[in-house]
């Protein structure tokens, strides 16, 4: 994550944005955490254009569902929960995601034993948003390959 932050550098929005994420949120209240939430935003897009500055107000965060979520521990045999899962999964990674960098997902991609990882280009943490086509693309050619592979296990169905 380090080198797409590295990338974006000298964007004044970005820069800020980092600046604010390194200092961490300021847990007191839903607004102010809120607030700290817009200045994060643009870390989020791989550009900082009007389309992600609208998407990035949409919703509000209420701090007491924040903090519950990241309060519970996953379970301890999660790892062997999804090595179990059979279905196919795909998992989309914008290849420019400052939030979550692209490590993480494709390593997440590896723990089903049907999973892969589809990266988008030029695409941050919303993909359905920043490239929607390429994003369908992907969706839709991932449901067809398993259409087929369901279709080729049962023959006469």
């Amino acid at each position: 994550m380090v080198a797409l932050i590295a990338r974006r550098r000298g964007e004044s929005a970005f820069d800020a944005a980092v600046a604010a994420s390194e200092a961490g949120p300021d847990l007191s209240n839903d607004e102010v955490f809120n607030a700290w939430h817009q200045r994060v935003a643009p870390m989020g897009y791989a550009a900082w254009g009007p389309a992600e500055q609208a998407h990035a107000m949409v919703g509000r965060w209420g701090l007491a569902a924040v903090k519950a979520y990241f309060s519970v521990e996953p379970p301890g045999d999660l790892a062997a929960r999804i090595g179990a899962l059979a279905a196919p999964v795909l998992v989309i990674a914008g290849a420019d995601d400052c939030l979550t960098g692209l490590a993480p997902v494709k390593a997440l991609a590896t723990r089903f034993p049907a999973g892969r990882v589809e990266v988008i280009a030029r695409c941050g943490h919303y993909p359905w948003l920043e490239q929607p086509g390429v994003f369908r693309q992907a969706i839709d050619a991932f449901l067809d390959e398993s259409e087929s592979a369901e279709k080729e296990r049962r023959p006469n169905s």
